[in-house]
């Protein structure tokens, strides 16, 4: 079984910000999900998702939601998804392949370069 690789933790601290980004199979692994703390004077708070997929990473992601369309807008709307987790972020790009866009006519995430 493997566990978080410690020796990736990417930590900032200062004196009024903490953030770490933990990723669980190292930094050689850039097409899998990471998690994000951050806490401050202010707020503090937990994400998680793909917050620099590499393009083959972003295509997969979009050909999924694609492929799942209905559920995946169903699943934004639940509001026990929206309490938990908001919205997904991220930015967005300019351009979209053909291939998704008349599905982003209805799903404007599909735009989306990260996915948070």
């Amino acid at each position: 079984m493997h566990g978080p690789d410690l020796t990736r933790l990417f930590c900032r601290f200062d004196l009024t910000v903490f953030g770490s980004k933990c990723k669980v199979c190292g930094k050689s692994h850039t097409g899998r999900p990471g998690v994000y703390f951050h806490v401050d004077a202010r707020s503090m708070g937990i994400a998680s998702g793909y917050y620099n997929p590499e393009p083959a990473q972003v295509r997969s992601i979009r050909t999924h939601i694609c492929t799942h369309l209905d559920e995946f807008a169903n699943l934004l709307e639940d509001p026990e998804f929206k309490e938990l987790f908001g919205t997904i972020a991220g930015e967005k790009g300019k351009v979209l392949q053909a291939e998704f866009r008349e599905a982003a006519a209805s799903q404007s995430i599909l735009f989306n370069k990260q996915f948070y």
